[in-house]
């Protein structure tokens, strides 16, 4: 389904970046790849390292999609980074924003399927984000199901449900809860929502060797033993009865 008919404006995926260019140049391919990525705005959002050079350097040879680089001038870490680069989006004039990361790869229909689940459920209040990870194999391709759990390998939501979100994001992690993207399976419970998540995944984790980041190294058993199929053709997406 393309992006236009589907939802208004251009489709906007904004990225959280930090100490890893070579992830992100995989990453990149992967992205480069998707089908009506020409039509996308992509934003990125980099935290000062050592390697941001490097990083600007990537961002800048990208020619498939139109793209914005944001450089903050301070460390904001898992939480704040995730929070601005949402804020990007929507200021952007985005009605939903896709959300990505450095390290995660995505499917050739990745921006099809989103743009499916951003119209099929627009209107529906108890759908808090549309997921595209999948840890297993859950049913066939065209499939997707309601659940309450988030992943924040690369996910969207519309403008409403962030505005019902962003007032109480975490600062920093949460005792007993663990960071935002846990704190998200928390605020569902709470609320009685779900997410939107496919039964074959739309992306892969590939940020496990060398990892930097705070909260993934101990899944790296799970990363690599996900069944991921980068190619996947144009599909009539349904929700399991």
């Amino acid at each position: 389904m393309p992006w236009r008919r589907s939802i208004s404006g251009q489709p906007v995926v904004v990225f959280t970046t930090n100490d890893r260019p070579h992830y992100l140049a995989e990453t990149l391919v992967s992205w480069s790849h998707v089908r009506g990525i020409e039509d996308a705005l992509l934003i990125f959002s980099c935290e000062p390292s050592p390697e941001r050079d490097e990083i600007v350097r990537l961002l800048k040879l990208i020619s498939f999609a139109e793209t914005q680089i944001w450089l903050n001038d301070r460390q904001l870490g898992v939480e704040a980074n995730p929070y601005k680069a949402e804020l990007l989006g929507f200021e952007a004039g985005a009605d939903f924003v896709i959300q990505a990361e450095d390290d995660a790869t995505v499917t050739t229909d990745f921006l099809e399927y989103m743009a499916w689940g951003a119209a099929t459920y627009r209107d529906d209040p108890t759908v808090h984000a549309v997921c595209s990870y999948q840890n297993t194999q859950r049913g066939p391709v065209d499939e997707v199901f309601r659940r309450q759990w988030f992943c924040a390998k690369p996910w969207g939501t519309w403008r409403d449900r962030w505005d019902g979100m962003k007032d109480f994001w975490p600062s920093g992690p949460i005792p007993g809860v663990g960071s935002w993207d846990a704190w998200m399976t928390e605020h569902m419970k709470r609320h009685g929502t779900v997410v939107i998540e496919p039964s074959q995944s739309r992306s892969k984790n590939i940020g496990v060797a060398g990892v930097h980041g705070t909260h993934t190294a101990h899944m790296e058993a799970e990363w690599e033993a996900q069944r991921f199929i980068p190619h996947i053709p144009p599909q009539v997406y349904r929700e399991r009865p």
